[in-house]
């Protein structure tokens, strides 16, 4: 068996976390590894559990879902445009 695509969940509402763990844990091949309730918990969780994917709302307390994965990235050392990440990563998997 392949090890499942691990995925933290960064959202401020409960309920939207809850159902979209719900929905995740009943297929295979999907892991929720941490939940964040604002950007910041989302930074640590990212930092801290390296998943594969990072659901990530871009309305939270604190800390805005787009400042904290500018963080993620120019922590990792991708520069702070989202875009650049993901075609970075799009263009390392071809």
């Amino acid at each position: 068996m392949e090890r499942p695509i691990r995925i933290v969940l960064a959202d401020d509402h409960p309920v939207v976390r809850i159902g979209v763990r719900n929905m995740l844990v009943e297929q295979d091949g999907f892991e929720v590894v941490g939940e964040a309730t604002d950007g910041d918990e989302a930074i640590t969780q990212t930092l801290e559990l390296q998943p594969d994917i990072l659901l990530l709302d871009v309305q939270m307390p604190r800390l805005p879902g787009l400042e904290a994965m500018r963080a993620i990235m120019k922590r990792h050392g991708y520069g702070e445009d989202p875009a650049a990440h993901l075609h970075h990563h799009h263009a390392a998997d071809h």
